[in-house]
């Protein structure tokens, strides 16, 4: 096909509106500002996993929308999460990615907090007597916060339904991996994709993108036909296998009998493969024979 012009390359498509994605939801500011106070604002998303908060006092600070929020685990078991900023002046509380702490100090006036978002202590309240600013109605802000097979879910919207009801049937395939054997993050990294979040997710849900991969096309693409690899949507907009895919590690040097040293995961056999994408912005990935001790 020839090269196209400015007027042919900005043409729709000859086909009927509703049978193609504008590519204008990937790049219009007004759509993403959508999709900012209608999706992510309300939607549950992943924060952290259970094992990172395992003591009394244990936080962790992760970000949401472009908000700092942290997860601390109270004297009482219990996981709460709040924004992550002072109630005085705003100042941001935690700066580290993970920690311990049994009082949050406000690095700009001292304020402190414990791990239920109390205000514990303000420097010289005396000079706030007779206004609204006291210990009392200082609290941090809280933010929904639930778990669910381990991993820690929060919503900023306080009347969305709960986590369970959200995620549906999504994760049965994965709720004996998940549970089966105490889990543990041995290792935490942070990557900045310059894309929109849409494009991240159909890369998970694409199995036209295996073929594009030396390794996968020689240790998925011929382990099971195609017409088996399935791929299932589940209620509000979470996706992905519907079964077990399954890799031949034998199809590529080096990655013969991959998986045989060590037991699977549980509930998973040490050539299989899952994924799912919980919407809208939380994949989980998983090989049998990924497994440590």
């Amino acid at each position: 096909m020839a090269s196209r012009d400015k007027s042919a390359w900005d043409e729709p498509p000859d086909m009927p509106v509703g049978h193609f994605v504008s590519g204008d939801v990937y790049t219009d500011p007004d759509i993403y500002k959508d999709e900012s106070e209608k999706i992510f604002a309300k939607a549950w998303r992943f924060a952290c996993h259970d094992s990172e908060l395992s003591e009394a006092f244990d936080y962790r600070v992760f970000e949401q929308d472009g908000q700092s929020l942290f997860a601390i685990r109270g004297e009482d078991g219990v996981v709460r999460s709040f924004l992550n900023v002072c109630s005085h002046r705003g100042a941001k509380l935690l700066d580290q990615p993970a920690g311990n702490a049994k009082l949050i100090t406000c690095f700009y006036h001292r304020w402190t907090y414990d791990s239920h978002g109390h205000c514990a202590g303000i420097p010289r309240a005396s000079g706030y007597s007779g206004g609204a600013v006291s210990k009392e109605t200082m609290g941090l802000r809280e933010v929904r916060t639930e778990v669910l097979h381990g991993l820690v879910f929060v919503t900023l919207d306080d009347s969305v339904p709960g986590l369970t009801p959200f995620v549906g049937k999504a994760l049965d395939r994965f709720a004996e991996m998940l549970t089966g054997q105490p889990l543990e993050v041995f290792h935490y990294n942070r990557v900045v994709l310059d894309c929109n979040w849409k494009a991240w997710h159909e890369t998970n849900m694409d199995l036209y993108h295996e073929f594009m991969h030396v390794v996968l096309r020689k240790t998925q693409v011929n382990a099971m036909p195609m017409k088996d690899r399935k791929l299932v949507v589940f209620e509000n907009g979470h996706g992905g296998s519907g079964g077990a895919l399954k890799a031949a590690y034998d199809g590529y040097k080096g990655f013969a009998g991959r998986g045989n040293d060590v037991p699977p995961l549980p509930g998973m056999g040490p050539t299989d493969f899952r994924f799912i994408n919980l919407f809208p912005s939380t994949a989980i990935i998983s090989r049998g024979h990924c497994r440590s001790y």
